[in-house]
């Protein structure tokens, strides 16, 4: 006489196991691959204001998709206390009249924008998107 031992039920463990331990790697995998979950790796941008020579306030933090300069500044001036005042007319086109009690057009000086060194037309800071390592400048002069 023959007798066996139970596999059977060893394998339906094996199977009950093995399968969702599989698709719990193959997730994270695949996650951490397109920077789904990484902690370390956040998106950052840096904002810089300056109104003068010698009053320069710099920001660094992340950059959320779809972020526009626009909603940097905002960030920015939360983090920072600062006050900002501006318009949109019906064109979508965005005025600054004032940051940080520096009124835009005062002593013949005006708020300009930069990203990563570029100007940029002030109207469309609600237009254009923030991306990692990006660098924006808010300047006086």
């Amino acid at each position: 006489m023959v007798v066996r031992k139970k596999k059977h039920k060893t394998n339906k463990l094996f199977v009950a196991i093995a399968i969702p331990t599989t698709l719990i790697v193959a997730f994270y995998v695949l996650a951490v691959s397109s920077d789904i979950i990484s902690p370390s790796k956040k998106q950052m941008a840096t904002m810089l204001i300056i109104s003068n020579e010698s009053h320069t306030r710099m920001f660094t933090g992340e950059a959320i998709s779809q972020m526009t300069i626009l909603e940097a500044l905002f960030a920015s001036a939360k983090g920072g206390e600062i006050k900002i005042s501006y318009s949109v007319n019906k064109h979508n086109n965005v005025y600054v009249s004032s940051i940080d009690n520096v009124i835009n057009g005062s002593n013949n000086k005006y708020w300009y924008f930069y990203l990563n060194k570029k100007l940029l037309e002030a109207e469309d800071i609600n237009k254009t998107f923030v991306k990692n390592g990006d660098i924006i400048e808010a300047r006086f002069y």
